[in-house]
């Protein structure tokens, strides 16, 4: 459907089938799915305003929105909760209320407008994505991908990972990762970005938890290899733990001002051991994170 209009006091009821907009949905009355299995199908570049209406019994219905698609939602309605299945490819915006993620939830995102963010489960931020909210807490959950995250306070007691094997996260936040935090970062080569995960933090970075660093593409760096894999305003804290590939040991330090924490190649594995390190390698699947992306993307 091109145009739907519920007024004020007008009921919109859908139990089943399939509603398709290719355009937009106003709604300012009820939008009653009656518990049934409906889908509701948001074409690309289509709009749903729903932030002015009333949602009812979406328990078992399924959303879906499309690329550059835009969809609003009332105060205090979540719609990764609210719905039996959803998944956005475009804005996704609720009125004044804590967004949670559910912990079953693995999904992309590619622009994310809240009041706060509770993430339990898994979110994947599309390349050039942003997500705003004034609080972002990761609670047990994941971040990945290459975009930006905006936010008066970022909270990592989760896993941030930045990249899509390999790239660059951006936080515009003041970032605090707690003992429960990790920070996981792939090398697969010496290019920042391109072959070795950054994280850029526009503000104070507080440190704590676990830095775990994995080898991708069969790289296996050489001594005195640095990789600049975190840029802030400042740093304060360390991280209580690392977790470094097996036989090799990096040095963490602060340069270019103590604005780049920079991670050093101190220990490489004996010539022997890294023959049969290179042979094991050729039978382990590639890219462990890969798999994470392709099954979200499978999910949407």
């Amino acid at each position: 459907m091109p145009l739907i209009e519920v007024a004020g006091d007008g009921l919109y009821e859908l139990t089943g089938g399939q509603l398709n907009i290719s355009e937009r949905f106003d709604l300012n009355g009820t939008l009653d799915f009656g518990e049934g299995n409906a889908t509701v199908a948001l074409g690309n570049d289509a709009i749903n305003e729903w932030s002015n209406g009333t949602i009812v019994n979406a328990g078992g219905a399924t959303y879906t929105a499309g690329v550059q698609s835009e969809s609003y939602f009332p105060t205090g309605f979540n719609p990764y909760t609210e719905f039996a299945s959803f998944a956005s490819q475009g804005l996704v915006h609720t009125q004044g209320t804590t967004l949670i993620v559910p912990v079953n939830y693995s999904g992309h995102v590619f622009r994310l407008n809240a009041n706060s963010l509770e993430i339990a489960g898994t979110i994947i931020l599309d390349p050039g994505g942003q997500i705003s909210t004034s609080s972002f807490d990761l609670a047990g959950g994941t971040l990945m991908g290459e975009g930006t995250v905006i936010a008066d306070a970022f909270r990592n007691d989760g896993t941030v990972s930045p990249g899509l094997s390999p790239g660059m996260l951006d936080i515009d936040a003041p970032y605090n990762q707690g003992a429960g935090g990790r920070l996981l970062v792939e090398l697969g080569g010496l290019i920042a970005e391109e072959e070795y995960d950054v994280l850029v933090i526009q503000d104070i970075a507080s440190l704590g938890g676990t830095l775990e660093v994995v080898f991708i593409d069969s790289f296996a760096p050489g001594l005195g290899n640095h990789f600049d894999i975190m840029v802030a305003e400042s740093f304060v804290g360390s991280f209580d733990t690392t977790i470094f590939p097996a036989e090799y040991d990096f040095a963490l330090s602060l340069v270019n001002s103590d604005t780049t924490l920079r991670l050093t190649t101190t220990a490489t594995p004996e010539p022997a051991t890294m023959a049969l390190l290179a042979l094991g390698g050729l039978v382990l699947m590639r890219r462990r994170r890969r798999a994470l992306y392709k099954k979200a993307r499978s999910d949407v």
